[in-house]
């Protein structure tokens, strides 16, 4: 039997048995077919596979479980309101020796008119305490920071099913420096995995990243976590392990202590120091 070769989204090649007294059309179509995936063209009118290609090149894909149908989400979040990272950076000293640097804080606004969805299922993390005791697994300076894979198995787990719909992305938002927004694998499928943008990452706005809120205080303590090991982290174990996978292979993790949603001051800004 005649066999045809299809290279795959992820890389892989799979062969498809085809009748050996299938038509001439059908092999040419075949091959112009194989020629045109193999190229790897991306375009605006790129296919669900060719996307998740795509996002897995930038790194900035979500859980990578098989597709599950968006939960129903709850009464979504209308006004904004803030919320208080409490970080420990760590380091190296001079001779290589790990060593703890000093807490900081950050702070983000979450404006829910950028993205009601988005907006609602972070106010949900943070009431759980979902981010406590994770850690910053992925650094790229230049590019993101990401984290949000909670440090509990148990609770990764669970939240791998709360994925919730897409929101349309507004005029004027777009993924530039300091905005935060939710990791995805895919249409419909964030869960809790977040980054901050260290620069202008507006090619990814037609993607689906969507912010959902800007760093308002200590953008500085975020470009002081550890980039040590880069993108190293497997994301996959991370959700299978935990933080005993990262403290036995990164130890060195810059990670958050706690967050918290804290009060706005009447001129709209977050009460507190981005050191404590």
């Amino acid at each position: 039997k005649a066999t045809v070769s299809v290279l795959n989204w992820n890389g892989s090649a799979s062969t498809h048995s085809a009748p050996e007294a299938a038509p001439t059309m059908f092999r040419l179509a075949a091959c112009v077919l194989l020629a045109v995936v193999g190229a790897g063209a991306i375009d605006d009118r790129s296919t669900d596979h060719e996307q998740k290609h795509t996002e897995m090149m930038l790194g900035l894909g979500g859980d990578d479980e098989p597709a599950k149908q968006p939960r129903k989400a709850p009464e979504l979040v209308t006004e904004p309101f803030f919320v208080k990272f409490h970080v420990v950076l760590t380091g190296r000293t001079k001779k290589g020796k790990l060593k703890r640097e000093k807490d900081a804080s950050f702070v983000v606004k979450v404006n829910p008119k950028w993205s009601p969805k988005g907006a609602t299922q972070f106010k949900e993390i943070i009431q759980e305490n979902l981010y406590d005791e994770g850690r910053f697994y992925r650094v790229k300076p230049g590019f993101v920071v990401q984290w949000g894979i909670p440090a509990d198995v148990a609770k990764a787990k669970e939240w791998t099913g709360r994925r919730i719909k897409d929101d349309n992305l507004i005029p004027g938002v777009t993924n530039k420096k300091g905005t935060v927004a939710f990791a995805r694998s895919g249409p419909n499928s964030r869960t809790t995995q977040i980054f901050v943008n260290y620069g202008d990452n507006s090619k990814i706005d037609r993607m689906g990243y969507t912010p959902f809120g800007t760093v308002v205080e200590g953008l500085e303590v975020l470009e002081k976590v550890n980039a040590e090991h880069g993108e190293q982290p497997d994301q996959n174990n991370i959700q299978r392990e935990g933080n005993e996978y990262l403290a036995a292979n990164f130890p060195n993790l810059s990670w958050i202590k706690s967050a918290e949603i804290v009060e706005m001051g009447e001129d709209g800004s977050c009460s507190g120091t981005t050191e404590l």
